[in-house]
């Protein structure tokens, strides 16, 4: 009996008899007998027992079944993969009968049962458990195939496997996935989860690197956020690497290397996406942004043809001095150097910018916005103010001041000049008035002497009449208030007297210098009400923020002893004697010495504020700018802006003034209502008699009748 026989007749009634008691129906029977039949018979021509097939000689029974069917109908099969299972269930129940286990164990399959106890123990759920499974089956056959053990295998070879798996998606599908990204983690989960059971740690440790090492302690420095660190770090490890597979070091990294990594990634991203970036300009800055960072550590100054001016690190650390944030000191310094290449291509020396041209810069920047976006700015003022602060900020730096004062034109505006030097030394060396009143008085000199024109000289000025100065007060006067007439009038009376006193005029014309008259106890004070001021008070009792505790301690300071706002951002640190509870102040107007004593809840939010909200600086004043450049309020005015932001927050409408006074006001007539001695109201308000007091006595009317006292300025 020949050989083949023997095979078919000793194997398919066992087979039979198999599928019977599997209980396979009628057709299924059928069907898997003649598969059993025909691979029986391919055994018995290549002279191979059932009990020695191996998983080759399947495949190659597979593929000559295959060809068969290729020449028979002139096609492949409409459902491959039907197919392929149509043949490999027979054949693989055929199998199992003669050898008692198929496929036979291997090394692969013994990997993957080992990888299924991990992933029970982990309590995965099943379907995870099989997707991790079937993905580790192809990257053991991968690696088999490539003859690479899973305990040396590198990032290349799993970049290189899931290139592969991509190229089979693609060729079986007919397209990309629709979300590459999420495709390939599909893939990397499981597989980083095996290497890591087998190779301990993945990705594997990199050699150190010196420079990432430095990048990383100047990002923790220069960077609050944990996510742009990461962001960099992962950047820069790429061009590393990059160079690494070049065989370039940092030191001798190149613009073209840079370039050479940016169609790397381009070319990743587009086969990731099946796309390019939707706008290339933002990708590669992204891209190249922590990049530059990274040569500028490494070479000092980046892209090589541009050396930097030694002048932008000075000012780099001088805006750390200043405690300017981290993230706010790279945007400042990206303006200064585009301002810089501006003046660079003009030829313009740092020494000799003007206003001008930091004028036709900005127009320049808008006219290329306006080219690019298609459009204006939507707000053209914060835009402008956004890209000179730095600026101007730089060139007073370098410059020690700026703008410089214009030389004078001519003749006339060197006398204006001069008359306007003396009449300061005049007021603040001779009468010892405050920069406050030197301020005021001065700008009301130089108005007048613009106002004169070419009569502003020395032979002009003798020849001054009280018509000159009658027609200047109904030139300046026009619109103003009564109050601020007086002012006006005050200023010139005073600007007249020292002319006069200097010789520049003939005759003392300060007496012919009318003001408008103010009636004394005319106007009522306007003041806020008790509940509108512990509605203020709350409010910034809640705001715990370092803001929030500097001005909850301001307004405490104003809303329990009454002080004027300058002498509030004037006290200093020195002012407080916290051994004998007591607050020195020099008192605005009368510069005389007060003594205070220092109320429990006022130190208490003194002291939180120097503890959890001043910021670290040299400066002996208590309360300091929360922004950067951290300084001293300039003048008293700045608590206006403090206050108003707090009134807005406490939903307060009140009628009148809304400043520090009226709070001050309202002081003053909790005291009157509390019958507190005006004596002793106006020693607490510093001033020098208590006729300036009375004026508070307007504001407790009702309180005044009910005890039958006159109040003054009122007719009865």
């Amino acid at each position: 009996m020949p050989r083949r026989a023997f095979q078919v007749e000793r194997w398919l009634p066992r087979f039979k008899a198999l599928l019977a008691r599997e209980s396979y129906s009628r057709s299924a029977t059928k069907t898997y007998c003649i598969v059993a039949r025909n691979f029986l018979r391919y055994l018995d021509r290549r002279q191979i027992q059932v009990e020695s097939v191996r998983t080759g000689d399947a495949d190659s029974f597979l593929r000559v079944r295959l060809r068969q069917y290729r020449h028979r109908h002139r096609r492949r099969p409409k459902n491959q993969n039907d197919w392929y299972w149509h043949h490999v269930s027979p054949i693989t129940l055929l199998l199992r009968l003669a050898q008692g286990q198929w496929p036979p164990p291997n090394e692969i399959e013994t990997r993957l049962e080992w990888f299924r106890k991990h992933l029970e123990e982990e309590r995965l759920r099943q379907r995870k458990i099989q997707r991790y499974l079937q993905v580790g089956r192809h990257f053991f056959s991968f690696l088999t195939d490539r003859s690479v053990a899973l305990e040396v295998a590198t990032p290349a070879d799993l970049s290189a496997f899931i290139e592969r798996e991509l190229a089979l998606y693609r060729r079986k599908q007919g397209r990309l996935p629709q979300n590459v990204v999420n495709w390939r983690c599909g893939l990397t989960h499981g597989l980083h989860y095996l290497l890591r059971l087998v190779q301990g740690e993945w990705p594997p440790a990199r050699p150190a690197q010196p420079w990432l090492e430095r990048l990383k302690k100047q990002l923790e420095q220069d960077f609050s956020s944990p996510r742009s660190r990461a962001v960099y770090l992962r950047r820069c490890t790429e061009f590393l690497t990059h160079l690494d597979a070049l065989g370039v070091s940092p030191e001798n990294a190149r613009v073209s290397h840079v370039s050479s990594f940016h169609g790397t990634k381009l070319a990743a991203y587009r086969k990731r996406h099946g796309r390019l970036p939707r706008s290339m300009k933002c990708w590669k800055t992204c891209i190249e942004t922590p990049i530059n960072r990274l040569l500028r550590l490494v070479h000092g100054y980046w892209p090589p043809d541009r050396c930097p001016d030694p002048s932008l690190e000075r000012f780099r650390q001088h805006l750390t001095e200043q405690r300017f944030s981290a993230s706010v000191i790279p945007s400042m310094m990206s303006a200064v150097r585009v301002f810089l290449r501006f003046l660079e291509k003009r030829s313009i020396p740092i020494e000799t910018v003007t206003p001008d041209h930091l004028a036709s810069y900005l127009e320049f920047r808008l006219a290329e916005s306006q080219r690019k976006h298609k459009r204006s700015p939507r707000n053209i003022t914060q835009r402008r103010n956004g890209r000179t602060g730095s600026i101007r900020r730089y060139l007073r730096f370098v410059r020690g001041c700026w703008p410089a004062e214009k030389p004078a034109q001519n003749e006339a505006e060197a006398f204006r000049r001069q008359v306007c030097a003396s009449y300061g030394r005049w007021l603040t060396e001779l009468h010892g008035f405050s920069a406050e009143t030197l301020r005021k008085n001065g700008h009301a000199a130089g108005v007048f002497l613009e106002w004169l024109g070419d009569r502003a000289s020395q032979e002009s000025l003798r020849g001054l009449t009280v018509s000159d100065l009658d027609a200047f007060l109904a030139w300046r006067n026009q619109g103003l208030r009564r109050t601020t007439r007086r002012g006006v009038s005050h200023c010139l009376r005073s600007f007249m007297r020292f002319l006069y006193r200097e010789g520049l005029i003939a005759q003392d014309l300060s007496l012919a210098v009318s003001a408008p008259v103010l009636y004394r106890f005319e106007n009522i004070p306007s003041a806020f009400t008790d509940q509108q001021v512990e509605s203020l008070r709350d409010v910034t009792r809640r705001d715990h923020t370092p803001l929030g505790l500097r001005d909850h301690a301001m307004l405490l300071l104003v809303a329990t002893y009454g002080l004027r706002a300058g002498e509030v951002v004037r006290m200093k640190l020195e002012d407080i004697n916290w051994r004998r509870e007591q607050i020195r102040l020099k008192q605005s107007k009368t510069r005389a010495d007060l003594l205070l004593p220092l109320m429990p809840e006022v130190g208490q939010a003194v002291l939180d504020y120097l503890r959890r909200g001043r910021p670290k600086t040299h400066l002996r004043e208590i309360f300091i700018r929360a922004r950067a450049p951290h300084g001293s309020f300039t003048c008293g005015s700045s608590l206006h802006t403090v206050f108003q932001r707090r009134i807005q927050q406490a939903g307060i409408q009140p009628e009148g003034k809304r400043g520090p006074h009226a709070i001050r006001y309202a002081r003053a007539t909790g005291l009157l209502r509390a019958s507190v001695p005006l004596k002793s109201i106006s020693d607490l308000l510093g001033h020098r008699s208590t006729a300036s007091t009375g004026v508070y006595l307007r504001l407790a009317t009702e309180d005044l009748r009910s005890v039958a006292l006159d109040v003054p300025g009122e007719t009865i």
